[in-house]
């Protein structure tokens, strides 16, 4: 049975390289800006918060998320606490902070994840 993480990461969609212009026998037009294989992903707020953790070793500071994101702290807070009551996420706090950790890279050794964020 997938744990909630990975049911999400297996409908994150992947990134894939651009396509060259020249398959369609042109290259430099305006139409480029509008091909399919070029719009930007869409991503669900879950799916957000799910690459950053991702891209940093699974747990990273609640503030960092506000600043990649651009949402304000209250979003921030719902959609973690959303997360939270799913099990998808912890978090603990760190002096005045919080700490967000994936289910699966709960608080642990810091040198687990050397770019995350360390636990006292």
């Amino acid at each position: 049975m997938r744990t909630a993480v990975e049911r999400i990461r297996h409908q994150l969609p992947t990134i894939s390289p651009s396509v060259s212009s020249s398959r369609s026998g042109h290259e430099g037009t305006a139409d480029d800006s509008l091909d399919d294989d070029r719009r930007p992903e869409v991503l669900t707020n879950r799916e957000r918060v799910i690459r950053i953790l991702d891209l940093n070793g699974g747990r990273v500071w609640q503030a960092d998320i506000v600043d990649r994101t651009g949402w304000s702290k209250a979003k921030v807070s719902r959609v973690l606490s959303k997360m939270e009551a799913d099990g998808v996420i912890t978090r603990f706090r760190n002096g005045r902070e919080k700490v967000v950790c994936l289910a699966e890279a709960e608080p642990g050794s810091p040198t687990d994840q050397p770019n995350a964020p360390a636990v006292n």
